[in-house]
């Protein structure tokens, strides 16, 4: 049954079969054509001013996964702003490369000096503003993780997840870990041998999704029945510390750890003009998929 695909997740690859394009076409045309995909497709080629749309014969090689990006049911594997869709990067770039050579682009466009601010502009203006990801919502955890961090020695072996590794870089002993595939009960067996020091977790991180925050929650709950107690907790942000012997352990349930694990609440991030703008359009166009 050929399909277009990586190689992994077939199971919720339905309308990239084949099979189900060519006897279903209308309905494969709808699941691709959703408010999802026609921002995506916007903010993708108008970061490059659709240059590369002028070049459409460099962009064949990147049809079979644009076909699993339209046609996939997983949005969040098969999307282009994570690291699966990289691969559309080089026939993106070759063909804005062969695009910039055309005549009108020579005449009309690269002779405007305006050309590199308007690609810096909707690269790192429009795309935050219609997904959600301005950085104004992200200030207060960002804040927070730098102020707790603060709170761990320079020289303290370090377990984090994953979102703090960039804040984390420069020091000696860290671990990260990816709490969103783990499940209940395997923190512990995810952490290097000896036990860190400190355990440094961002609940904001994932997403912005409430399931991710409850998931990493639990995990600072785990970490507490295993000699680890929270000092600090702010914005999503909770560091904790490895009790080194029994006197110094507070009680997982003690009042204390608790009203400051509860601090890290999940904020969910308000829609922006353009989002609830745009709200109704993509309930009509999900309603016509499924219909």
């Amino acid at each position: 049954m050929p399909s277009f695909g990586n190689g992994g997740f077939s199971y919720v690859n339905t309308y990239g079969y084949m099979s189900y394009i060519l006897e279903n076409p209308l309905y494969a045309l709808a699941q691709a054509i959703t408010l999802r995909d026609i921002l995506s497709g916007f903010i993708l080629f108008g970061a490059l001013l659709f240059i590369p749309l002028l070049a459409p014969k460099y962009l064949l090689g990147a049809v079979p996964l644009g076909a699993v990006y339209l046609l996939s049911t997983r949005v969040a594997s098969f999307d282009f702003r994570l690291h699966y869709m990289a691969p559309l990067l080089p026939f993106l770039f070759w063909a804005w490369i062969k695009g910039s050579d055309h005549r009108f682009v020579r005449h009309h466009i690269r002779k405007i000096f305006w050309f590199p601010i308007v690609v810096l502009v909707t690269t790192y203006g429009l795309f935050p503003f219609v997904e959600g990801y301005d950085p104004w919502t992200r200030l207060p955890n960002h804040t927070a993780i730098q102020k707790g961090l603060t709170c761990i020695p320079e020289r303290a072996s370090i377990a984090a997840s994953h979102n703090l590794g960039a804040y984390l870089a420069e020091r000696p002993l860290i671990y990260t870990f990816h709490y969103t595939i783990l499940k209940e009960g395997q923190l512990v067996l995810f952490l290097p041998e000896g036990t860190p020091d400190y355990i440094a977790i961002n609940l904001q991180g994932f997403f912005g999704r409430e399931k991710y925050f409850n998931t990493a929650r639990d995990y600072v709950r785990e970490a507490l029945t295993n000699g680890y107690d929270v000092v600090y907790a702010e914005s999503g942000v909770v560091v904790l510390q490895q009790q080194r012997s029994q006197q110094e352990r507070f009680s997982p349930l003690s009042t204390t750890a608790h009203r400051m694990l509860e601090q890290a609440t999940y904020k969910k991030v308000p829609l922006n003009p353009i989002q609830h703008f745009l709200k109704p359009l993509a309930a009509y166009l999900e309603s016509m998929a499924k219909s």
